[in-house]
């Protein structure tokens, strides 16, 4: 149930977010993240304007540890923040 104030904006149940998103690394160890996607369930599906930043770094020269913050705008409702953390394996050559 998302509230304003004691208005009564929206009801989501398990709601699923389908995003494309631009990754752009303007250094080697961040990444910034630009995304427009949607976000479907039962009662009535949004959609939403995603950014984010994500540092990493080499644990070893295949591997790669993360953590990102993720800002979700969804047009006309809501906003919400998320953290994450990430391990990364690089696969085949040119690493």
């Amino acid at each position: 149930m998302i509230e304003h104030g004691d208005e009564e904006l929206i009801e989501r149940e398990k709601p699923l977010a389908v995003i494309p998103s631009v990754l752009y690394k303007p250094l080697e160890w961040l990444t910034l993240i630009f995304g427009v996607g949607r976000e479907f369930a039962s009662e009535e599906d949004l959609t939403l304007t995603r950014f984010g930043g994500e540092v990493g770094w080499h644990v070893h020269p295949d591997w790669e540890v993360g953590g990102a913050v993720i800002w979700d705008a969804k047009w006309g409702f809501y906003d919400s923040w998320g953290l994450d953390f990430s391990v990364s394996r690089f696969l085949g050559s040119g690493r």
